[in-house]
């Protein structure tokens, strides 16, 4: 099957074979590369590439590689989708081509929040040290599920070995050359390490969940879209993240998309296990009641409909006291009230045509959370044809927009939208149908997948 999908597509496998030599000859090569070309010792092409006498250290050419490095990664990826997207006939090749997909996706993003913003080491409040060690300020340190995850996978290992191999990993690792990880001692190195392989993983299994999330809402929509989009929205995921990112934020999404699922096929003792997992991991995930209430509502007798409420009333309630009382004694609040300053932002006409550099790519060219085109696109995505879109679905976004907008206004931070992940979900669902009815429009009903 391999050597037909290279033989029909050589295009297409040549730019997969130079993406993956790129990879590797930039961690295996990259930071003595540029350390050759910094002293003058490489060839003298490649010398040439900086100026006599060098006018900054070695870690801005080191930065300065690396977001070339990421801007390539970006072109290649599109071409690679877009190209190979027309020809995804057959059930292993379509596999293989998401497979490789998602996982791209996955390290793309998640190299694009270690480059620029880490876990936000130097915070006061809530650095990484903090947060795995539960010394953090409230609220940041109710959400205890990634770092008593993390802890426990450290826990399997020896001390003197986990001590060793950081050392080992801060010299030769890829991740070290990000200048918010260079001061970390041995263990925390190795617990950053563990920390991006379970981020990574769960990105890569963010897409198969949103994947199967659509299917299901949608079993006629073509395959194509059910493939390709949840890589887009992942791709996405860093215009949400103009103010930082932090150590939950992509297991919230992940938990939500299986949530859905379980919702979705009513498997109740497994929705609830992942409730609870996503309370823990962050406790505004109580909201999720209303995930249950948007799918619900009008299919399940009241007396069971009200009797879910109750469980989850109880359940988050439990959990919320819970880490209230364990960490009462800690600096900090229980929320942030940023009313003033949200106010002042939104009442400014310049917050609306701001841009900025998430990707890191050097130019400011994406629009901010606040600009008014990140407000008119994905709202023309969402009520393009309201009146169609299934109602469990508007449901959704009407109650989490109810709840969140708020919420936000008193507790969130200008235009953090990273803190709206709630209603990511049904913007994602209403916009698919949205894009599904224009192609239906121009090329006729589709398939069922």
């Amino acid at each position: 099957m391999i050597n037909r999908l290279i033989s029909r597509h050589k295009f297409i496998s040549c730019l997969l074979a130079v993406v993956v030599a790129m990879w590797v000859v930039y961690f295996a090569f990259g930071h003595r590369i540029v350390s050759a070309i910094y002293e003058g010792t490489a060839p003298q092409f490649l010398s040439q590439t900086i100026e006599r006498p060098a006018q900054h250290s070695l870690d801005y050419y080191e930065h300065k590689a690396g977001r070339n490095f990421l801007k390539w990664n970006v072109l290649f990826f599109l071409i690679f989708l877009f190209s190979f997207a027309p020809f995804l006939k057959g059930k292993r090749v379509r596999f293989l081509f998401v497979f490789i997909t998602y996982l791209l996706v996955a390290f793309f993003v998640l190299n694009i929040f270690f480059w620029k913003w880490g876990f936000k080491i130097d915070n006061a409040r809530n650095s990484l040290e903090q947060v795995l060690t539960l010394t953090a300020h409230r609220p940041f340190v109710y959400r205890l599920l990634m770092p008593l995850g993390i802890n426990a996978v450290t826990g399997i290992f020896p001390q003197d070995y986990v001590n060793r191999q950081g050392n080992f990993l801060k010299k030769s690792s890829f991740l070290s050359r990000y200048d918010h990880l260079k001061d970390l001692s041995g263990k925390r190195i190795f617990q950053t390490h563990v920390i991006y392989v379970v981020l990574f993983l769960l990105l890569f299994l963010l897409q198969w969940a949103v994947r199967r999330v659509t299917r299901l809402v949608y079993p006629d929509i073509p395959v194509v879209f059910s493939d390709i989009a949840p890589a887009i929205a992942v791709f996405l995921l860093p215009l949400t993240f103009f103010r930082g990112g932090y150590l939950y934020d992509f297991p919230e999404l992940f938990l939500m998309a299986v949530l859905m699922i379980c919702l979705l096929k009513k498997r109740w003792m497994a929705y609830y296990a992942v409730f609870v997992l996503a309370v823990l991991n962050k406790e505004s995930n109580v909201l999720l009641v209303l995930f249950f209430l948007a799918f619900q509502l009008g299919k399940m007798p009241k007396k069971s409909l009200w009797g879910h409420c109750l469980r989850h009333v109880l359940i988050g309630g439990f959990l919320l006291a819970g880490s209230r009382l364990l960490f009462m004694s800690h600096p900090g609040s229980s929320v942030e009230n940023h009313l003033v300053e949200n106010i002042v932002f939104w009442t400014s006409l310049k917050s609306y045509f701001t841009f900025g550099d998430p990707y890191n790519l050097g130019f400011s060219f994406f629009p901010r959370g606040g600009n008014i085109l990140t407000l008119i696109v994905p709202g023309f995505l969402v009520f393009y044809g309201w009146s169609r879109k299934p109602i469990e679905i508007k449901r959704l976004f009407l109650y989490m927009a109810a709840a969140l907008f708020p919420l936000t206004l008193f507790f969130g931070f200008k235009d953090e939208i990273r803190n709206l992940a709630l209603i990511f979900p049904a913007i994602y669902l209403l916009a698919i149908y949205t894009i599904f009815q224009w192609y239906q429009t121009a090329y006729g009903k589709g398939q069922r997948a």
